[in-house]
């Protein structure tokens, strides 16, 4: 059999949501390329297993024993090829291209080792990822191996890289829990700490001890072993040093900005730019951390100086990928990500615009790659952007950059959010910003709501009932609305209803039930006047409303020794809920069980029966029906409970008031039934016939009244 140019090695722990995507990806290469193909088995069971023999009959069972060179040696030991690439089952090639090219072509010839693009996305949505170049490919010698246990690599390594475009899919790094990323760096970080004490001068094992540390944002160890690495190698001038020492200075810099140790930042930073080691790359890396530093520190020129001195850095190196990979290693080679190159852009704009300046915003705002499918932004930047507009007179540019930020999903919802914080602390500059996002596109329905402001301000009022179709169109829930929209529309003599009829019914019964939740008793009212004027129109959306109210005044209702006021919150919450659910739900429904009825409608069911027999003088009843209510809609059982006790207090006092009235009567009895006696003496029968029948209908079962009448009644 003819020698395979190329030997894949694929190491699999039996990722099953994965294994196949990453199989299939290979198999361009396998078809244009000779190829072999060798899986190295860590645990799979039975089923993956079976999967991989569809792929190759190189299938070596390897017992994991927490050491990652012996099972990439396991693969590589059998490696036929004359060149050897390894991948792993938890990524797969987006494109293949340039590695087949690279070979079909014999371009490979010319080279030692290839590197290829490994994309790490922080979540499975794939919205945010990070490139990065690792070296996976490489010319096959007697004595090539992989070393370390952790964090592996292919040594020696000999002669020109070839850097090929061919992304691989990531998405190792992404973690269900914090506790499981923090469980895996700390497996991590026990292994490289070994690894230290066996090779201490290797600094390839700091720099990935000082990378998991920030993984887990261990700050203060990674600033001790950063400030240990650098005090070891002060004296040591070699390239490889030269390479690393940025690493170990950037760490100490995100460890003391990270804890916010600003002052202590400053000095350091200024310490590590005046070391003559740094590569190029690596200054980089330190003016784009000088530049946040001083931002945050509010020392707005030096932010702009070091800014300024990232430029030139990013200008002349931005795109020599070798320089990159030559120049700088852990945490430096982030110096032209999309992250930190936008962060540098927001910066230099922020604190241009801080000090009245514009021409930052104009020059690098464009800059900031809205076409790129993965833009970052340093979020302060929209804050600083769109409050110095509304202190700005109005330019039509400025609704050019609303616009473009609009029209970026996730950056849209940051600027409404700055948005709405501008509006409740400054007035006038909100004002100003309704004149730029009165000149946009957008679907969010609180730009419309700018439309509507911005039209009240000028007076250009044409197109004002348009705004609110729009408005009430997009909004979720109308009744959170700021009180100005409904103001301006009174003022205007608008009529809001043909809109509020076509809010869906299932968005207003949402938007009723979150607003009856959540807003304070006073705005309840308003919105209640509100839907009084305009209630034009028997509609159920009206009757939705005001009989959520009644049920939120009951939930709300302050506990106070209030009763009457209490029976007749709860008396018109019965009324309007029974009303509504009559028209939808059969006679049957509100007897038995009402399994089918809304929690809040049983309790109204309930209360009615309850105060049906309070009518009747059912204490008995009454108790047992108040009783019956309760854990049925538990926000109303507080309510329940507090009527339950005004009604026992309420019994208790007309009990005592019984007693007291009959000790009076009976005082009064005695007085009278003298006067009868009296009168008997004196032979004045009339009068006493008389007082006696008015003491009986007191009295109708009084013995000694009814004796005395029927004495009288001897004498008439």
């Amino acid at each position: 059999m003819k020698k395979p140019i190329l030997s894949i090695s694929l190491l699999s722990s039996g990722r099953k949501k994965t294994i196949r995507k990453c199989l299939d990806s290979l198999k361009p290469i396998m078809e244009q390329v000779p190829c072999e193909l060798i899986i190295v088995d860590t645990g799979c069971d039975e089923e993956t297993h079976a999967l991989l023999l569809e792929y190759t009959d190189q299938v070596i069972p390897f017992t994991w024993c927490n050491d990652f060179s012996k099972a990439r040696n396991a693969g590589l030991e059998k490696a036929s090829g004359e060149w050897f690439m390894f991948i792993d089952d938890d990524e797969w090639f987006i494109d293949v291209q340039e590695i087949v090219t690279f070979f079909v072509s014999g371009e490979y010839h010319k080279y030692a080792c290839a590197n290829y693009i490994q994309r790490n996305y922080v979540d499975y949505q794939e919205t945010r990822y990070k490139d990065s170049w690792v070296s996976r490919l490489i010319r096959l010698d007697e004595d090539t191996r992989f070393e370390s246990s952790i964090h592996e690599y292919l040594y020696p390594v000999k002669g020109v890289c070839k850097l090929l475009h061919s992304p691989v899919k990531h998405f190792g790094y992404i973690f269900e829990t914090e506790q499981q990323k923090y469980e895996h760096s700390k497996r991590n970080i026990s292994l490289l700490v070994d690894m230290i004490g066996k090779e201490r001068d290797n600094l390839r094992w700091w720099t990935q001890l000082a990378q998991e540390y920030r993984g887990i944002r261990e700050f203060t160890k990674l600033q001790e072993l950063c400030l240990e690495a650098l005090d070891m190698i002060q004296n040591i001038t070699d390239d490889t040093i030269s390479r690393s020492c940025g690493t170990f200075y950037v760490g100490v810099l995100v460890a003391e900005m990270s804890r916010y140790n600003h002052k202590d930042a400053e000095v350091f930073f200024e310490k590590a730019i005046q070391d003559k080691r740094n590569t190029p790359i690596c200054m980089g890396r330190l003016y784009s951390l000088g530049a946040e530093l001083f931002y945050k520190e509010e020392k707005y020129e030096k932010c702009e100086y070091y800014c300024r001195e990232y430029f030139k850095i990013y200008e002349k190196y931005h795109e020599n990928e070798i320089a990159m990979l030559e120049q700088g290693g852990f945490f430096v080679q982030e110096v032209f990500d999309v992250e930190v190159r936008n962060n540098v852009y927001c910066f230099y704009i922020g604190s241009m615009l801080k000090r009245g300046e514009v021409s930052g915003l104009k020059e690098y705002f464009w800059k900031l790659g809205w076409e790129e499918e993965n833009i970052s932004l340093y979020l302060s930047v929209i804050s600083d952007i769109f409050r110095a507009f509304a202190k700005m007179e109005y330019e039509s540019w400025f609704a050019d950059i609303a616009q473009t930020m609009m029209k970026r999903k996730g950056v849209d919802q940051k600027v409404i959010m700055e948005l709405m914080q501008i509006e409740k602390t400054d007035t006038v500059g909100f004002i100003n910003l309704c004149r730029i996002f009165a000149d946009i596109e957008a679907s969010h329905y609180y730009i419309w709501y700018m439309k509507i402001r911005n039209a009240d301000y000028t007076g250009k009022t044409e197109q004002l009932s348009m705004y609110y179709e729009e408005l009430f169109g997009r909004v979720e829930n109308l009744f959170q609305l700021n009180d100005s929209v409904f103001d301006i529309a009174g003022k205007y003599q608008l009529n809001l209803e043909p809109f509020f009829f076509k809010v869906p019914f299932d968005q207003w019964k949402s938007g009723v039930d979150v607003f009856c939740r959540k807003a304070s008793s006073e705005r309840i009212q308003r919105r209640k006047e509100l839907v009084e004027d305009m209630n034009r129109t028997e509609n159920s959306r009206y009757d939705y409303f005001f009989m959520k109210l009644a049920e939120q005044a009951v939930v709300a209702f302050d506990e106070n020794d209030n009763f009457k006021e209490l029976q007749n919150t709860l008396q018109d919450f019965v009324e309007k809920t029974l009303e509504f659910h009559k028209r939808f739900f059969k006679k049957e429904a509100f007897s038995g069980e009402m399994e089918i009825l809304p929690a809040a409608c049983r309790v109204a069911v309930k209360l009615s029966q309850v105060f049906s027999a309070q009518k009747e003088g059912k204490i008995k009843e009454v108790r047992e029906g108040l009783q019956g209510c309760i854990g049925i809609y538990r926000p109303m059982d507080k309510t329940v409970k507090m009527y339950a006790k005004l009604y026992a207090e309420e019994q208790k006092k007309l009990l005592e008031e019984e007693k007291n009235t009959a000790k009076e009567l009976q005082a009064l009895a005695i007085q009278v039934k003298d006067k009868i006696k009296f009168l008997l003496e004196q032979q004045n029968y009339q009068d006493a016939l008389s007082a006696c029948l008015q003491l009986k209908y007191l009295l109708p079962n009084d013995k000694e009244v009814l004796a005395l009448e029927q004495q009288i009644k001897e004498y008439v």
